[in-house]
């Protein structure tokens, strides 16, 4: 599902929670991770589109996660997992 060229790459339950997450990958060029910075209305017109499309009348708290990947070498990967990506803004 796609809004804007932002991808929910996964929908998920987590405890009753319905989580969308979007996963950002990067090689090594010397940058390091990808950047962290998650496009808040893009995911929340995702959000929106799913759930008009998926749920009746349900009440139920949305999160939005962010993994992302940082390829090393060959073989060699780093992941962070940022739960709740959108909680500080």
């Amino acid at each position: 599902m796609s809004a804007r060229g932002t991808v929910a790459d996964f929908i998920a339950r987590d405890e009753g929670d319905l989580v969308f997450v979007h996963c950002q990958t990067t090689q090594n060029g010397g940058e390091g991770f990808p950047e962290e910075d998650a496009d808040c209305a893009a995911l929340e017109r995702l959000a929106a589109a799913y759930l008009a499309e998926h749920l009746d009348s349900e009440d139920i708290l949305i999160r939005f996660d962010v993994v992302s990947i940082f390829i090393v070498g060959e073989g060699e990967v780093l992941l962070r997992y940022h739960l709740n990506a959108l909680g500080a803004l």
